[in-house]
């Protein structure tokens, strides 16, 4: 069969890895795959290594803005009306809602929507997020079926009416664990290439620079956690729109000596090892990937209460704090760098939470059952 996967933008994340394991899984499967992407480099050289077909959407782009919006509509309309696929699968929101109504204007007969966390529940004013849920509510009528990372997602889904026509169900992230012990570098290559000192204790973290990330109450909670006598310090790979005012909020607040930005990184996960343990202190999430591949580094996680995150860890594969809460944050950060015994137990059982509970190979199967369902 031929399929067309499509992401609002080509750049580094957790949704266009997942978005290039697809296509590259259903191509090894024996199917026609072609994918679709707006600006960004990363996804476009990776499909061209493995010989799947790339289309670059010249208008796409994450922010809303109406007129670049309908030029992109148009754009991606005529890309699938070219390519006829049986099916596309859709990540992302802007593309979710762009890529319904282009799919629906293209005669195509099955569209896939997999949601990695819903825009609404991201901090934003309520204008905004009334509009975002209106425009989910709409799209959903051009959809076959909804596809949510995590049961709480559908929840949300159902409680602001938002329905597709035929199935809105859940199916997790995962992460292929051999795969990801083959590329992890040992702690002290990936210390010395990170430029980071073997004698600190770190808290690491992969994120780029979004609202979503809560980044700045981050650098509050090393603060504070500091001040309660903790030593350790900060390293973020990524990179992103705030990065500017990041760094602005690490002079401010005095932290520079302790909250390292180490910038976007090809194939961060392979960094993991350098971490003592990973803190993901978000505003709003979906279920990140970068978690599950730091539970696979058997690393002690502190992530914040949102999304799938707290379904991802329990039980005792971590601490959970709540959103928007320095000083519960730098708490945790300081309990778990003065207890190793929780240090270990926490790494062992979040790595066997990954290989039991998320394999990548079951999540595949999974997609390539919807995509291939009859029309």
């Amino acid at each position: 069969m031929k399929f067309a996967i499509c992401i609002t933008r080509a750049v580094p994340g957790g949704a266009t890895v997942f978005v290039f394991d697809l296509a590259r899984f259903l191509k090894r499967a024996g199917h026609e795959v072609h994918v679709l992407a707006g600006d960004g480099e990363w996804l476009a050289e990776k499909c061209t290594a493995e010989q799947i077909p790339f289309h670059r959407l010249h208008w796409m782009q994450r922010e809303l803005h109406p007129y670049k919006d309908i030029r992109a509509l148009i754009e991606l309309t005529q890309i699938l009306k070219a390519l006829k696929p049986n099916a596309i699968h859709l990540n992302s929101s802007k593309m979710g809602v762009l890529g319904s109504l282009a799919g629906y204007f293209s005669g195509i007969k099955n569209i896939v929507y997999c949601i990695g966390g819903w825009a609404f529940l991201e901090p934003m004013s309520k204008t905004k997020r009334t509009m975002i849920i209106f425009a989910e509510r709409i799209a959903a009528k051009f959809r076959d079926v909804i596809v949510c990372v995590h049961p709480g997602d559908v929840d949300a889904a159902k409680r602001e009416g938002i329905q597709p026509k035929q199935q809105l169900l859940s199916i997790p992230n995962g992460v292929d664990v051999a795969s990801f012990d083959a590329q992890l570098l040992t702690r002290e290559i990936a210390r010395e290439t990170l430029g980071l000192r073997r004698s600190d204790f770190i808290f690491g973290s992969i994120a780029n620079f979004y609202p979503a990330k809560d980044v700045p109450n981050f650098i509050l909670a090393t603060k504070r956690y500091r001040e309660l006598g903790g030593t350790g310090v900060v390293a973020i790979i990524g990179d992103g729109p705030l990065r500017t005012e990041t760094e602005n909020a690490i002079q401010t607040t005095g932290a520079d000596s302790y909250f390292i930005l180490l910038g976007a990184k090809e194939n961060a996960s392979q960094y993991l090892a350098a971490f003592d343990a990973y803190a993901l202190p978000s505003a709003k999430e979906g279920m990140p990937i970068s978690l599950l591949e730091a539970m696979a580094a058997s690393l002690p996680c502190i992530v914040s209460d949102v999304g799938a995150m707290r379904w991802m860890i329990e039980p005792d594969a971590g601490l959970i704090v709540d959103a928007h809460n320095p000083e519960h944050l730098a708490r945790a950060m300081l309990r778990i760098e003065r207890d190793p015994d929780s240090r270990e137990a926490f790494g062992h059982q979040a790595r066997r939470v990954v290989t039991e509970r998320f394999p990548l190979q079951k999540t595949l199967e999974a997609h390539e059952k919807l995509l291939t369902l009859p029309n």
